[in-house]
């Protein structure tokens, strides 16, 4: 088919990714091109691809059968194939063959690059922000960090649990924090796509440190009956969390949460 073309091109975000350029209409006559430069790929050792469909006019079902096969050498390879810049008709023809349940779609080459650093890489992002001492705060703060879990492809099981883990540390940093004004609440986040580390810190109000100290020693117990009152949020937290600690002082308290995230 004449009017193909393909062209190979290594990534200038990162020169680990190879970006495969397509172009024009990938009908059955285009498969033997397209096999022959997977395996050029295969064959090398950048098997992390991302095929750039911005220029695909048109996608027949034989030429998704032949991405299939070229995904699947690249992940017996431990590489992958992602595709990005779809045409509105070329993604409906992908969606109709249910294709856009085997291949990540992304809107452009660079958020493709992206899932190289946080799938390979492990990159970690990082959070931080500060918040008044006030209740009417919690609900933004919560939401923003099970959008942050739910962007990085987190279960929807495993944000709801990290929302509701943001929710009780919050809500006890405010209870028990200083109401003086200036005092915030510190929130720090890192997501990788093993986990994430949720820190959450106050300054202390002063009447309050003993029973912080309390609940602390409270919660280090092997035993936690749910039907204390005293720390039962911090106890549900503890429950959902892998990894659980609270660092008390006579100045602040800081809680300290890691989720594994759920395959």
């Amino acid at each position: 088919m004449k009017s193909f073309h393909i062209e190979i091109s290594e990534s200038k975000e990162c020169p680990d990714v190879t970006i495969v350029y397509l172009k024009g209409k990938m009908g059955h006559g285009t498969i033997k091109k397209i096999r022959e430069t997977f395996n050029t790929i295969v064959q090398g050792e950048k098997v992390f691809v991302v095929a750039d469909m911005s220029g695909v006019e048109y996608l027949s079902s034989a030429s998704v059968g032949e991405l299939m096969g070229c995904r699947t050498s690249l992940l017996e390879k431990d590489g992958e194939l992602v595709l990005c810049a779809l045409k509105l008709e070329v993604l409906e023809t992908l969606t109709a063959l249910d294709a856009d349940k085997i291949f990540k779609v992304y809107k452009d080459v660079r958020s493709a690059v992206n899932l190289y650093f946080w799938e390979f890489q492990n990159k970690v992002e990082r959070v931080s922000l500060t918040f008044p001492s006030q209740l009417s705060f919690v609900p933004a703060v919560r939401q923003l960090i099970r959008r942050i879990a739910e962007q990085k492809e987190y279960t929807s099981k495993d944000a709801f649990r990290i929302e509701t883990i943001v929710d009780e540390i919050c809500n006890n940093a405010v209870e028990h924090g200083s109401k003086t004004d200036g005092k915030e609440v510190q929130v720090s986040v890192a997501i990788d796509r093993h986990k994430i580390e949720i820190a959450i810190s106050n300054t202390s109000d002063p009447e309050k440190v003993e029973i912080l100290k309390n609940i602390s020693k409270y919660l280090s117990s092997p035993k936690i009956s749910f039907h204390d009152k005293r720390g039962r949020g911090l106890a549900l937290v503890k429950m959902l969390s892998n990894d659980f600690k609270i660092d008390n002082s006579d100045i602040g308290t800081c809680v300290h949460v890691t989720k594994i995230r759920e395959e």
